[in-house]
């Protein structure tokens, strides 16, 4: 039969266990949230970025359907040819590299 001072030594030493592994769930549990909150910093970042590029991308083909206004990007115009090599595609959405 087990005494009560090694029953008492013995709940105590789960104790300590009991803490141990608590604190270091907590360790663990702060460490993803930091990640997490990482990962949320990062795709605002990407969001903005895309943000920025698609306002971008909208004023220039505004720009570019307005110069398409233009008699010296129509044929017979002198900016006619760099219209159908660099504009024209970039309207159609082609890939030119």
């Amino acid at each position: 039969m087990i005494d009560d001072a090694d029953l008492i030594a013995r709940l105590r030493e789960i104790q300590g266990q009991a803490g141990l592994f608590a604190s270091a769930a907590a360790d663990r549990i702060e460490a993803l949230v930091r990640e997490r909150d990482d990962l949320i910093h990062d795709l605002e970042r990407i969001k903005n970025s895309e943000t920025h590029f698609l306002n971008r991308a909208e004023r220039l083909e505004e720009a570019l359907l307005w110069c398409s206004g233009s008699a010296d990007f129509n044929e017979g115009g002198i900016a006619h040819k760099g219209w159908l090599k660099l504009c024209a595609p970039l309207l159609k959405g082609a890939d030119h590299d």
